[in-house]
C-alpha cells in the first residue's frame, strides 16, 4: 500500500491544479505581505505598526482574507476532485489494482488526497509567517488592528485560544495552520469520497459535493440564533470574534472523515462482490 501512496502522491503533487491552487494561496500571501509592508514603511515607527500576525491572509483582519475565504470551497477540491473519476475512465484504477489490490487503491487514494491537501494548504501560510518574522519586528510591533492599545484589545476582542496568542503567538499561528490544513484536507477527502457513486461520472460534477455542504450549513448557520457551530469561515479565520463553539465543528470533521471511510469501505465491498 505505501508504495502506492507514493506514486498517487507524487501524481496528485506534480498535477498543474494543484500547482495552480498552490501559487494562488502564495499570491494571496504576498499580496497581504506587500500591502503589510508597504503600510508599515508609511508609519516608520515599529512600536505603531500593526501585529502582522494579526493582519496575515488567514485573519479576520486580512485585507485579502475575503476573497480567499469566497474561494475557499472551490479551491479546497480543485487539485483532487477529479482524481477518482480520471482513474476509472482512464483504466489506470485497473491497473492500480492489479500491482496491488482495490483496498490498497481506494485506501491509498484517500491518504494521497489528504497530505497533497494538507500540504498545498499549510505550506503558502508557513511561509508567510517566516516571512513576518524576518520582515518585521514582532516582538515590538503590537498594535491592534482596531486601534486599541494592545493591552486594551486583549480585553476588548475575544477569539478562538485567546490566551494562547497573547502569551506564545508563534505557536498560537502555527496551530492555527495546522488546524487549517487539516479542516482542508478533511474537505478534500470527503469529496473525493462522494464521487464514487455513479452519480459523478461528468467530471464537472465532482467540484460540488463539498460546495453544497458547506453552502448549506452557512444558510443552517444563518437561519437559527447563539453559537456558531459549522460555519466554515467563521471557524477557521483567526482573531475571529464571533461567539462559537469550536468542539461543534471538530466533530463535524470527525464525521466527514468518517464518512469518506465508510463510503468507500462499502465500495470496496461493492466491487468485490462484482
Amino acid at each position: 500500500m505505501f508504495s502506492l501512496f507514493k506514486v498517487q502522491l507524487g501524481y496528485l503533487l506534480r498535477k498543474k491544479s494543484t500547482i495552480a491552487v498552490f501559487f494562488i494561496l502564495v499570491g494571496f500571501v504576498v499580496a497581504e505581505y506587500i500591502m503589510n509592508l508597504s503600510e508599515a514603511i508609511k508609519i516608520g515607527e515599529t512600536t505603531m505598526m500593526n501585529d502582522p500576525f494579526m493582519v496575515s491572509a488567514l485573519s479576520d483582519w486580512s485585507k485579502v482574507g475575503y476573497y480567499l475565504f469566497a474561494f475557499y470551497p472551490f479551491l479546497v477540491v480543485f487539485p483532487t476532485a477529479t482524481s477518482y473519476v480520471n482513474d476509472r475512465s482512464s483504466r489506470i484504477k485497473l491497473y492500480y489494482e492489479g500491482r496491488s489490490n482495490k483496498r490498497d487503491y481506494y485506501y491509498s487514494k484517500l491518504l494521497a488526497i489528504a497530505c497533497t491537501t494538507f500540504i498545498v494548504f499549510t505550506v503558502p501560510f508557513i511561509l508567510e509567517l517566516v516571512l513576518n518574522i524576518v520582515s518585521f519586528d514582532v516582538q515590538n510591533s503590537r498594535c491592534h488592528p482596531s486601534g486599541l492599545p494592545y493591552v486594551d484589545s486583549a480585553k476588548t476582542y475575544t477569539f478562538l485560544l485567546d490566551g494562547l496568542y497573547y502569551e506564545h503567538r508563534v505557536l498560537y499561528v502555527l496551530l492555527m495552520i495546522l488546524i487549517f490544513g487539516l479542516a482542508s484536507a478533511i474537505f478534500a477527502v470527503f469529496n473525493a469520497a462522494i464521487t464514487v457513486f455513479p452519480l459523478f461520472e461528468y467530471k464537472i460534477f465532482t467540484y460540488f459535493p463539498i460546495y453544497l455542504l458547506l453552502y448549506l450549513l452557512r444558510v443552517v448557520e444563518g437561519a437559527r440564533k447563539g453559537q456558531v457551530l459549522f460555519n466554515y469561515i467563521t471557524m477557521l479565520r483567526w482573531f475571529d470574534g464571533t461567539e462559537k463553539l469550536f468542539p461543534a465543528f471538530l466533530i463535524l470533521l470527525f464525521i466527514l472523515g468518517y464518512a469518506a471511510f465508510v463510503i468507500v469501505r462499502k465500495k470496496i465491498g461493492k466491487d468485490d462482490v462484482l
